[in-house]
C-alpha cells in the first residue's frame, strides 16, 4: 500500500511533509522527487475518475493554442505520425489530423476510446497496449496534464522513448509543484488531491527524470496563475463551470482582445518563468 523508494531515482531516503499529510506526500532526499507515498488501490481509481469531468467541445483561445504549438511542431514531422498519452476525448488530436497528421492516442476511460473512434481517432487502451502499436515510430509524442496522475515515472517515460523516432520529440504539460499558488495555498490548492495527482513536478525534477531516460532538453517553462483553481482552493466555487465558461477563459479573452493587457501578461508570464513559479509546467524534449 506504500512505496518505501523515490518512484524516480529508487533511494530509501524518504521525507515525510507533515503540511501535506491530507495527501499523502513525501520528498526524496535524493532527487527532490515529491509524489504520493500511498498507493491508490484500482477500485479507487475507478470510483474517483467515474465522474472526471471529460469536454467534447474546445474554446476558441485553446483551439488557437493548439495550432501555434501544432505549428512548432511542423519542422519534426517526418513519419507524419504523432500519439497523445491520455488522450482523453481527443480534442488535441482532432486539431492535429485537421491538419494531416496520422493520429493516435492512449485512454484508460472506455468511453473517451468509442467516442474518439467515432471521430476517427484510433486510440489503445493505455493499459491493453498492442504489439502493432510499437512498429509505429512517432515524430511527436504529447501529454497534456496526465504524468502528475501516475505514479510509475520511468515506465512510462519508457514507453515514450520506445515511441519516438530518434529527432522526434516528447511534449508535456503538468502543474508545478514549485508555482506560487502553491507557496501562498499550502495543502488548500487544489492541485494536491490524491489519489488523482500522485506526483508532484517541479522544472529540476521532471528535467531529472527526462535526463535519465536520455531525452535533451529544448525548453521548459512555467507560466501563468488559474483564477478558477486558486477561487476552488479557498471555497469559492464556479457554477455551471465548463471548458468555454470559467474565470479562466473570461480572463484569457479579455487579455487576447487588449493589446495592453497582453503585454501585461506576456511581462507577468516572463517573471513567473523566470523564477520558475508559474502555476503550469510545459516542456519540449528530444529524443536522441
Amino acid at each position: 500500500m506504500y512505496h518505501t523508494n523515490c518512484i524516480i531515482c529508487h533511494s530509501n531516503q524518504l521525507i515525510e511533509l507533515p503540511e501535506y499529510k491530507k495527501a499523502c506526500l513525501v520528498k526524496c532526499n535524493n532527487c527532490n522527487f515529491v509524489f504520493a507515498k500511498k498507493k491508490p488501490l484500482v477500485e479507487d481509481l475507478i470510483k474517483h475518475y467515474f465522474s472526471y469531468p471529460r469536454y467534447t467541445d474546445i474554446s476558441f483561445i485553446t483551439k488557437k493554442r493548439y495550432d501555434a504549438l501544432l505549428d512548432s511542431f511542423e519542422k519534426y514531422r517526418k513519419t507524419n505520425n504523432i500519439i497523445d498519452l491520455g488522450c482523453s476525448n481527443g480534442l488535441f488530436l482532432q486539431c492535429a489530423k485537421e491538419r494531416g497528421w496520422n493520429v493516435y492516442g492512449t485512454e484508460f476511460a472506455e468511453e473517451c476510446i468509442e467516442y474518439c473512434m467515432r471521430k476517427g481517432i484510433t486510440v489503445f487502451k493505455s493499459d491493453q497496449l498492442p504489439t502493432e502499436l510499437f512498429n509505429i515510430k512517432f515524430d511527436i509524442v504529447t501529454s497534456f496534464e496526465v504524468i502528475e496522475h501516475i505514479n510509475n515515472p520511468n515506465e512510462e517515460m519508457e514507453l515514450v522513448t520506445s515511441l519516438l523516432r530518434s529527432g522526434g520529440i516528447f511534449y508535456f504539460t503538468t502543474p508545478n509543484f514549485n508555482s506560487i499558488s502553491r507557496f501562498i495555498l499550502k495543502e488548500k490548492w487544489n492541485i494536491i488531491e490524491y489519489p488523482e495527482h500522485l506526483s508532484y513536478y517541479t522544472s529540476k525534477t521532471i528535467h531529472s527524470l527526462m535526463k535519465k531516460h536520455c531525452l535533451i532538453k529544448q525548453y521548459i517553462t512555467t507560466t501563468g496563475i488559474s483564477l478558477s483553481r486558486f477561487n476552488e482552493s479557498i471555497g469559492k466555487k464556479e457554477e455551471n463551470r465548463t471548458i468555454t465558461i470559467n474565470t479562466d477563459e473570461t480572463l484569457r479573452i479579455k487579455l487576447e482582445n487588449n493589446g495592453f493587457l497582453f503585454q501585461l501578461k506576456r511581462i507577468a508570464n516572463f517573471s513567473l518563468n523566470l523564477f520558475k513559479i508559474g502555476d503550469a509546467m510545459k516542456g519540449l524534449y528530444l529524443k536522441p
